[in-house]
C-alpha cells in the first residue's frame, strides 16, 4: 500500500490540510482541536466557563463514533484527576449487558437496556421504566344494556399520564342526552386497558342527579377493560343505574390504575 502523504502547515496555528487545498484538523495556542473548523474557540461555551477542547463540524450530519471489540466496552469519561479520579462521571456502553451506563459521582446512576430505564445497580427487568407518556381521551357516558340512539353531550374531557404500567387519569363529561342507555351507568374510553385481575376504585368529585344530588359515588375500573361501573349508597354498595339521569347529567372524576 503506498504511503499517504498529508501536508502541515506550521504557523500559530497549525493544521493539516487536505489535500493540500483545505483545512481537515487545526489545534489553535491553546491546544483546542477543530475538525471542519479552524477556530474551535468559536464555540466555547463561556457562560458556562467551559473550553471547546474538540469541536468536530460539517455542513450536514456530524457526529463522533467510538468503535469497540466485539466482546469489549467502549465509554467517554469524565474527570479531574488520574486513576480512578479520572472516572468520576461517564456514558458506556457495556457490549456484555448490551446496555448504555450514565455515571456520575463515581459510581452508576441509569442503566438503559432492551427493557427500559433502570436506576442505580438494579437491573431487573420489573423495574426497568419503558414509558412515559401524556395524553387525551374522550370519555363517554354509556350503560351496561341498551345503545346510544340520540346520546349527546355538552362536553368531553379526559386527560391522563402514564408512567410505566401505571396510568393516572381525570376526566369531566357532561351528559344532555341519554339516549336509549339503561341499565348500569358505565363511563367508556379510558385510554388503556387494564391488569386482567383486581377491581381498581377511583375518586368522582360530583355525580348529581334525581336520586342522590351530590352524594357520594365511587369508581370502578373493571378487569381487562376500558370501562368502569359506579357504586352509591353510604356504604357504596349499589350499582349506579342510569335511569337516574337528566338533562345535564355530568360527572368529574380523577384517579390512577395498573395496566
Amino acid at each position: 500500500m503506498a504511503n499517504t502523504k498529508i501536508p502541515i502547515e506550521l504557523s500559530s496555528t497549525p493544521s493539516i490540510v487536505d489535500n493540500g487545498d483545505a483545512t481537515a484538523i487545526t489545534i489553535d495556542s491553546s491546544e483546542q482541536i477543530g475538525i471542519g473548523t479552524t477556530a474551535p474557540n468559536d464555540y466555547d461555551n463561556n457562560s458556562a466557563g467551559i473550553s471547546s477542547n474538540l469541536v468536530v463540524k460539517d455542513s450536514g450530519h456530524s457526529g463522533i463514533i467510538v468503535i469497540s471489540g466485539t466482546s469489549s466496552d467502549a465509554a467517554i469519561s469524565f474527570g479531574d484527576g488520574t486513576g480512578t479520579a479520572a472516572y468520576r462521571g461517564a456514558v458506556a456502553y457495556v457490549n456484555s449487558a448490551d446496555a448504555l451506563y450514565f455515571k456520575a459521582a463515581g459510581a452508576n446512576k441509569l442503566r438503559l437496556d432492551s427493557d427500559g430505564l433502570k436506576f442505580g445497580s438494579d437491573t431487573a427487568a420489573a423495574n426497568a421504566l419503558d414509558d412515559y407518556e401524556e395524553g387525551t381521551w374522550t370519555p363517554q357516558i354509556t350503560a351496561s344494556a341498551g345503545s346510544a340512539g340520540t346520546a349527546a353531550y355538552s362536553n368531553q374531557v379526559g386527560r391522563y399520564t402514564k408512567i410505566g404500567n401505571k396510568v393516572f387519569f381525570e376526566f369531566s363529561v357532561v351528559m344532555t342526552n341519554k339516549g336509549s342507555w339503561s341499565s348500569y351507568t358505565r363511563v367508556l374510553g379510558f385510554p388503556f386497558t387494564t391488569a386482567s385481575t383486581g377491581l381498581t376504585a377511583f375518586a368522582v368529585a360530583r355525580f348529581p342527579d334525581d336520586t342522590i344530588g351530590a352524594g357520594m359515588v365511587a369508581g370502578e375500573l373493571q378487569p381487562s377493560s376500558t370501562y368502569s361501573f359506579f357504586t352509591t349508597g353510604s356504604r357504596l354498595d349499589t350499582l349506579h343505574n342510569i335511569s337516574n339521569v337528566d338533562t345535564g347529567y355530568y360527572l368529574v372524576g380523577a384517579g390512577h390504575y395498573t395496566i
